[in-house]
């Protein structure tokens, strides 16, 4: 009796380990984690049936989330019909359900499968269509391990919006065809929002001077992209700066007039030596933007805009230099942004903006609209978003937390900081009520970086601001492998994970560090002369050296199947090979006299030399297979300052 009760207890725990073991195996499938999973015993069995999807006749919503799903068991061998109501007598085997009283949550879905039906019942057309992409994700499991568990799940996300954000100006303009990919990999982490950042890449039709070398989106491109995310529950909002970040304007002469600094005095001065800002106080200024936005923003459904206005550097140093020692920089700038929010006012809009300047003067953050939100950015894995976060809570201003991918001035990416700048923003943005979470991805100086290296702290951003308790230890690699690369070696995601935590080996103090870009930024200045390769070592740079042409070795061990699989592999292998060019240069400045290049022998500048010259080569044919050739110039023209560097 005894043996027999052993014998009880032993099967219930493995009975137990079992279904637990299940249930982890089967959520490394869903991204983003849902808030609750449980894993029956046994399976569903599929009979060929029929999707049930309620209002399909007259819901385009419910009409694309169940052609969605009849696709996507199709491609698992399961094919259903769909239709819009039940036949007499039937039990119907899929049920797609709207109904806000069984499930409360916005955005929110439950989905119960059973060994004989699937009914998923979803908060509204967005919560519908979150479901599905869960729905599909277990449809993989099955078509993996052959058999379709029973599950009951319970989901709905932290953060009502989810963003990314893609620099479009900053020489990369995307293809439509690489912008349609994009959306879809974000679409299917359940992201809701995307800003396209622009300057000067949209076809403005009366200043045609300041786009068309830059293969800037038309008006008809807007559209259609608009068009596809909305059906995927994606609010494309307009992100185009009215304030700073004017450098493309303001380089033309016709455009003089609306800076700040007319006249510039100083060439070689590091904030006043370029004409970037406009005038905060001057009409025409207004003028000008109130056009600008008259004509771009009715491309978009959105009801949002962001007006950027960050970064203002030249702020109270020209035209509006009276008027900041009258009534203080803090004063001018609000005044310049409350005049850029009644025009978004006037085209039936709601406008953001990035929170940097107002943060320098907190005292005003309470003479904000409530109508306007703060984007709060900072993109170092310690950035204070609590602190940040708890002014615009205090003063009842909506604001969202945006991190970043920290891939930016890198080459090959940051990823521990990365990472760790999404879980802090995550954490912060719940604690104090953000209603958003915006990660972003920046183009700064030329755009070296492909955008892979961005990848996992975009898979894992989008997770955390769906559900952060459920996807604090997300199997990152795991998911790119499985949905983005197609890799059944499971090894190309872990390749570019590792290729962006190179950068710690030239200082592991410093998670942020960007050593690499620097040694090429700064190809004309002695090594000491900037804070990042000041502390460099022929040690660290050999080391670095090693791990990069590892990185590319280990590229022959990827089994990536994707359509984009060879583009992907090309570019780590450029990328690394531009890092390591870095490392080469960086000894031989070491070695030379006083750090300079001017200093390095012939033989090795020549030997430098053809090395850049091939990795140009490259660069320029790994460039056009995702993005438009308008920026390449200008994205090779710091490439092109080190080549000649190396023949004087």
């Amino acid at each position: 009796m005894k043996k027999y009760h052993v014998s009880i207890v032993f099967l219930i725990v493995s009975i137990f380990n079992i279904n637990a073991s299940n249930n982890q195996e089967l959520k490394k499938y869903l991204v983003p984690i849902p808030k609750s999973v449980t894993v029956l015993e046994t399976s569903f069995k599929p009979n060929s049936g029929r999707i049930i999807a309620y209002g399909i006749a007259t819901n385009l919503g419910v009409r694309f989330s169940a052609n969605n799903l009849q696709k996507i068991l199709k491609e698992k061998g399961m094919y259903f019909s769909i239709a819009g109501n039940v036949a007499v007598g039937e039990t119907p085997e899929i049920e797609l359900i709207i109904d806000s009283k069984k499930q409360t949550n916005s955005q929110g879905y439950s989905l119960v499968i059973n060994e004989n039906k699937i009914t998923l019942t979803a908060n509204n057309e967005a919560g519908l269509y979150y479901g599905v992409l869960t729905l599909g994700q277990i449809a993989q499991y099955a078509y993996d391990f052959g058999t379709f568990p029973q599950v009951i799940i319970n989901d709905y996300p932290d953060f009502k919006r989810r963003g990314v954000t893609i620099d479009i100006s900053r020489t990369k303009v995307p293809t439509m065809a690489t912008l349609y990919q994009y959306i879809d990999m974000f679409a299917s982490w359940k992201i809701n929002e995307i800003q396209l950042y622009t300057e000067h890449t949209f076809q403005y039709q009366n200043h045609k001077k300041v786009w068309q070398d830059a293969s800037a989106l038309s008006s008809n491109d807007i559209i259609d992209l608009d068009k596809y995310c909305s059906d995927r529950f994606i609010d494309l909002v307009p992100n185009q700066n009215g304030f700073g970040h004017m450098e493309r304007w303001l380089e033309h002469k016709e455009y003089w007039h609306l800076a700040e600094n007319e006249t510039i005095s100083d060439p070689t001065h590091h904030i006043l030596g370029i004409r970037r800002t406009i005038s905060a106080v001057d009409k025409s200024s207004v003028d000008f933007v109130d056009n600008l936005y008259s004509e771009l923003l009715s491309n978009f459904s959105s009801e949002n805009v962001n007006i950027g206005g960050d970064e203002p550097y030249e702020l109270g140093t020209g035209k509006s230099k009276k008027e900041v020692s009258e009534k203080g920089k803090g004063q001018v700038y609000l005044d310049f942004l409350l005049k850029l929010n009644s025009i978004i006012e006037k085209n039936g809009k709601k406008a953001q903006f990035w929170g940097d300047i107002i943060l320098e003067h907190p005292e005003l953050i309470k003479d904000l609209p409530k109508n306007i939100t703060c984007m709060i950015w900072g993109y170092k894995w310690d950035h204070p978003f609590n602190k940040e976060a708890a002014k615009f809570k205090e003063a009842k201003i909506p604001f969202y937390v945006c991190p970043g991918t920290s891939s930016w001035r890198s080459i090959v990416g940051r990823t521990e900081n990365a990472i760790k700048n999404q879980i802090n923003a995550a954490e912060n943005g719940i604690k104090y009520g953000a209603i958003g979470y915006l990660n972003t991805d920046w183009g700064d100086d030329g755009h070296p970086q492909p955008l892979i290296t961005g990848y996992a702290p975009y898979v894992y951003g989008a997770a955390v601001s769906w559900s952060l308790e459920n996807n604090r230890d997300l199997d990152i690699n795991w998911v790119l492998n499985k949905y983005i690369y197609k890799d059944p070696a499971e090894k190309t995601a872990q390749v570019i994970f590792d290729m962006g935590n190179t950068n710690q080996i030239l200082d592991n103090s410093d998670i942020n560090n960007y050593s690499f870009y620097s040694l090429l930024y700064y190809i004309n200045k002695p090594l000491k002369e900037n804070r990042q390769t000041a502390k460099l070592n022929s040690k660290d740079l050999n080391e670095a050296i090693n791990v990069l042409n590892k990185i590319i070795e280990r590229v022959e061990t990827c089994k990536a199947t994707a359509n984009d699989a060879e583009i992907v592999y090309r570019e780590i292998i450029n990328a690394s090979k531009l890092a390591i060019h870095s490392c080469n240069l960086g000894i031989a400045k070491l070695k030379a006299k006083e750090g300079s290049i001017e200093k390095v022998d012939a033989d090795t500048k020549y030997k430098l030399l053809v090395e850049i010259d091939a990795i140009i080569a490259e660069y320029k044919e790994v460039w056009i297979l995702r993005n438009q050739i308008g920026g390449l110039t200008d994205s090779l023209e710091q490439l092109l300052k080190v080549r000649t560097a190396y023949l004087n």
